[in-house]
C-alpha cells in the first residue's frame, strides 16, 4: 500500500525550505546544540571554584549535588535526542524522495512513522518532570514535601466547620 503525495508535498520548495531545511534545522539541529551547550555551560558553571575554602563535609555534599544534577542534564539531552531522531530521519527521507523521484509516492510505514513521531514528541514535552524525579533526590524531596503540605491543608479544611 502506498500513500500518494498532496501537490503541498510535491511542492520542491516546501520539501526542501521548510519540511527539509527548515524543520530539521530549527526543530531539530539548533534546538539540540543549544541544550547541549547550556547544559555543558550550566555543568561548566557548577563546578567549585578553587578559591573557596569550605569545610570538607560541604564540599563533598556539593560535589554529590553537582554529580546528581550533572547525571539529570546528561538525561534531558538524551532524550530530547532519542525523541527527536525518527522526526529527522522522516525529513531527510521526504527530501530525498522529492529531490530523486518526480512524483514521489511514500510508502504507508511512513504514515505510521509521522504517528509514532508524534507520540515520541509528546513525551519528549512532559519528560523533564520524570526526569528530574527519577534522577535528582532533592527535587524529590521538595516536591514530596509540597505535596504533602497541600495534602495537609486539604485534610484541614475538609475537617473545618464552616
Amino acid at each position: 500500500m502506498e500513500l500518494r503525495a498532496t501537490e503541498l508535498r510535491k511542492d520542491y520548495y516546501y520539501l526542501v525550505y521548510y519540511t527539509g531545511l527548515g524543520r530539521l534545522f530549527f526543530l531539530g539541529m539548533i534546538p539540540l546544540i543549544l541544550l547541549a551547550y547550556f547544559n555543558y555551560m550550566i555543568y561548566k558553571g557548577m563546578q567549585l571554584p578553587s578559591f573557596l575554602s569550605e569545610q570538607e563535609n560541604m564540599v563533598e555534599r556539593r560535589r554529590m549535588q553537582e554529580s546528581e544534577l550533572a547525571i539529570v542534564l546528561i538525561g534531558i539531552v538524551v532524550i530530547f535526542v532519542l525523541t527527536h531522531v525518527l522526526r529527522i530521519f522522516l525529513n531527510i527521507y521526504h527530501m530525498i524522495k522529492v529531490l530523486v523521484e518526480t512524483e514521489p509516492c511514500y510508502p504507508a510505514w511512513t504514515e505510521l512513522a509521522s504517528f509514532f513521531n508524534s507520540l515520541l514528541l509528546l513525551l519528549n514535552s512532559s519528560a523533564n518532570m520524570i526526569i528530574y524525579c527519577c534522577l535528582n533526590s532533592t527535587f524529590r524531596k521538595y516536591l514530596k514535601q509540597y505535596f504533602q503540605k497541600i495534602l495537609r491543608k486539604c485534610t484541614c479544611s475538609e475537617t473545618t466547620p464552616t
